[in-house]
């Protein structure tokens, strides 16, 4: 059930901010000089300054003096400071002061200890883990990685220091915008929802999708910046893209590095390795790439089905590009990819998802007890007393009794029959008796998922659904959570066990069946068993499935909170496009 291939198994936990004395904290006009873990105060006249303290979250407005002291980053050997008010208010890049703070000692941090890039793509639990790459002119950081670093800035990477595209010294004027707008993809331009210009990209807007932002101010009156500005995306490497050229032309290209280049002493490259330029590869005409330096105020990524592929596609310009263009469509529909982990990365041994799949359910162990989790009591059936009993099935010393396809009455009602049924085939769960015949893979949209090594009869148990077991706040806090840091590496891998009171999710702890991915047309089902008076999920085949075909099921997902269900992959003819809706 991994839709994005997002690994979450050792999720850093965000806790609110609480008041404590900061490590540091100085008054705004005094001058800083970094040494080690210490800093010391010097006067403006020092000679000897290295730093001037400001807040990062308003650097260089000139009013540093009126807004108090100053707190210093909590992370050793960070020279950067802020106000605490001005750091609650931030939301430049989609910041979240709540995430801010460092679970053992709670206190704040800087954004330079967490990848931007995945960040703003929602990819917030991988984004505090790893090495950066940071700013020399601000306070982002990025992952040491080219997908995650902006196109253009791979030139100095090994001194693990760049200068991001915000820095790049603005064009005169922008060449062209978009006809469209880059939230809805339509283009209508009324009056009542006016298609506004963006003042530092080539991108239009409709006043009502900026709205619909609501995590940054609009006001249509001021000089508009769009939601994609304000974010601080930049175009990645290798990531395709439209141009904008005069008058009112967008072409597709593709970002690659500046070592690429196929003319460093030409007279096309006096910019580049410049802040803000990066090398556009051209769709070729008959396969011949041509190539050019452009400004990244210039350049948007290209989306799936966008209104430059659908307008554009077959006009007799574009015909010279379908083919490379097509093939980049079918790229720009897979979400985005896994970055991989590094070893000191993963759960240590014995924190492994499958080191749990013998294990119904757990809880999170005590800090007496350590990390990681302990079993969990099960959860009674409020029915079993008036289900649970012997079936009728004859005893047919020939051949199993109650199976698939014995009309048992136990079966028919999802309850296992007792301990003493001879011959049974009815108590998978209690015998684990699971499908030995799939395997987990890596899907080419989904992340990963789960597929047969082997024919899969109809109503063969394919396995237990286990995990953590939460109550009811427990699951609320999480979802609240989720939709509050707006993650979608926390996509909700819980299921309801005990109508409104209990729940397994499977995000930390689990077996192969977390990874079994939705369809909208599945051939698997969840189903709620009684096993010896305790309630226990697992999922059974509910068609055959032939060897090599991924085993799926309807999630059903519905929206919590203020979150959206999300996107759908699975290709299937029904698609409703997301990961709920009618079966």
């Amino acid at each position: 059930m991994d839709i994005l291939a997002m690994d979450i198994s050792d999720r850093p936990e965000f806790v609110p901010f609480t008041p404590s004395p900061p490590r540091k904290k100085m008054k705004s006009n005094e001058e800083v000089t970094i040494t080690g873990n210490e800093v010391a105060l010097k006067t403006p006249q020092d000679p000897r300054r290295k730093a001037k303290a400001s807040c990062f979250c308003h650097a260089g407005d000139g009013d540093e003096e009126n807004r108090g002291v100053l707190t210093q980053c909590c992370k050793n050997d960070c020279d950067v400071w802020f106000h605490d008010a001005c750091f609650d208010r931030y939301v430049e890049g989609d910041f979240i002061a709540e995430m801010m703070v460092d679970p053992t000692t709670k206190r704040r941090f800087c954004s330079r200890h967490y990848c931007h890039t995945c960040y703003v793509n929602r990819l917030r639990t991988r984004a505090f883990e790893g090495e950066f790459v940071t700013c020399t002119d601000c306070h982002l950081a990025f992952h040491v990685d080219l997908r995650c670093t902006p196109a253009g800035c791979d030139s100095d990477l090994k001194k693990m220091v760049i200068t991001c595209p915000r820095h790049a010294k603005p064009l005169k004027k922008l060449r062209c915008h978009m006809r469209h707008c880059v939230n809805c993809q339509k283009k209508s331009n009324e009056l009542s929802n006016k298609l506004l210009e963006c003042t530092k990209c080539v991108r239009s807007i409709h006043a009502n999708c900026a709205r619909s932002y609501g995590r940054y101010p609009f006001d249509e009156a001021k000089p508009v910046i769009c939601p994609w500005c304000r974010d601080l995306q930049f175009v990645g490497h290798e990531q395709y893209c439209m141009v904008a050229f005069p008058p009112n032309k967008f072409y597709p290209g593709i970002t690659i590095p500046n070592q690429d280049y196929p003319y460093p002493k030409g007279a096309m490259a006096q910019n580049l390795g410049k802040p803000g330029y990066t090398v556009i590869m051209w769709f070729g005409y008959k396969k011949k790439p041509s190539y050019s330096i452009e400004h990244h105020s210039s350049v948007v990524e290209m989306m799936e089905r966008d209104f430059f592929y659908v307008s554009d596609r077959h006009n007799k310009l574009m015909e010279r590009y379908a083919e490379e263009w097509d093939e980049a469509q079918k790229e720009v529909s897979i979400p985005l990819k896994l970055i991989p982990r590094r070893p000191d990365q993963l759960p240590l041994p014995g924190q492994e998802r499958t080191s749990y799949q013998h294990v119904t359910y757990l809880v999170k162990a005590s800090k007496a007890t350590g990390n990681g989790f302990v079993n969990a009591p099960p959860v009674k059936d409020p029915k079993s007393k008036e289900m649970f009993g012997p079936c009728d099935c004859p005893k047919d010393v020939e051949r199993i009794r109650c199976g698939p396809n014995s009309g048992c009455h136990n079966r028919t009602c999802f309850v296992e029959c007792p301990k003493d049924c001879e011959r049974c085939g009815n108590r998978e769960l209690a015998n684990r008796n699971y499908c030995r015949n799939i395997e987990v893979f890596e899907t080419e949209k989904c992340g990963k998922g789960v597929r047969a090594t082997a024919l899969i009869e109809k109503d063969t148990c394919i396995g237990e659904y286990v995990g953590e077991l939460l109550d009811e706040p427990e699951f609320k806090s999480r979802v609240a959570r989720s939709e509050r840091f707006n993650n979608d590496e926390e996509h909700r891998y819980v299921m309801e066990l005990l109508p409104g009171k209990k729940f397994v999710d499977a995000s930390e702890a689990g077996n192969e069946t977390r990874f079994i991915n939705h369809s909208c047309e599945p051939n698997c089902e969840v189903r709620m068993i009684s096993s010896d008076g305790h309630l226990r999920l697992a999922i059974y085949s509910t068609k055959p499935i032939p060897e090599g075909r991924e085993v799926t099921f309807h999630y059903g997902m519905a929206p919590l909170g203020c979150g959206q269900v999300p996107l759908c992959h699975c290709g299937a003819g029904n698609c409703s496009g997301r990961l709920g809706g009618a079966r």
